[in-house]
């Protein structure tokens, strides 16, 4: 039952409007509420936050047109923060699993639009993931690095 009351905002959201056509300003402003929660100070909600995202994604890509969107660019941010989080609380299984589907994704985009892809170790783009966020407040990660410090 939880799990149907967690989708009902994305299926309200997808299902409130018949267009077929959604402008990117339309998506953007829509991701950025996905991307307040991230910045949240519960990482169990900027995961949850990030999850939500990338099923929105999904579903913006299956149901409207939406001229300037890369949905595969759109997804990897996604991923990449989820790395980012698996990270922080030790998941090495799902962290690996979002850093192949982040590189993946990431060279999907490259691809489509005509750019090799990237050049470089799964370890050199984990590197560059850790900057990510730099000058963002990103609250969870401020009481990750509490936490840790108090131990």
């Amino acid at each position: 039952m939880k799990k149907w009351i967690a989708l009902f905002p994305l299926a309200l959201t997808i299902c409130a409007s018949c267009e077929q056509k959604m402008s990117s300003e339309k998506f953007k402003s829509r991701e950025d509420a996905y991307w307040a929660a991230y910045f949240t100070n519960d990482i169990h909600g900027a995961q949850k936050a990030l999850l939500n995202g990338l099923n929105a994604v999904d579903a913006y890509e299956n149901h409207y047109t939406i001229e300037g969107i890369d949905f595969n660019a759109a997804r990897a941010a996604f991923h990449e923060r989820l790395f980012l989080i698996y990270q922080a609380t030790h998941e090495t299984n799902k962290m690996e699993s979002e850093l192949r589907q982040s590189i993946g994704l990431v060279n999907q985009s490259r691809a489509s639009q005509h750019v090799p892809p990237l050049n470089m170790s799964d370890q050199e783009f984990a590197a560059k993931l850790e900057n990510l966020d730099v000058g963002k407040d990103v609250r969870w990660k401020k009481e990750v690095l509490a936490k840790t410090e108090a131990r």
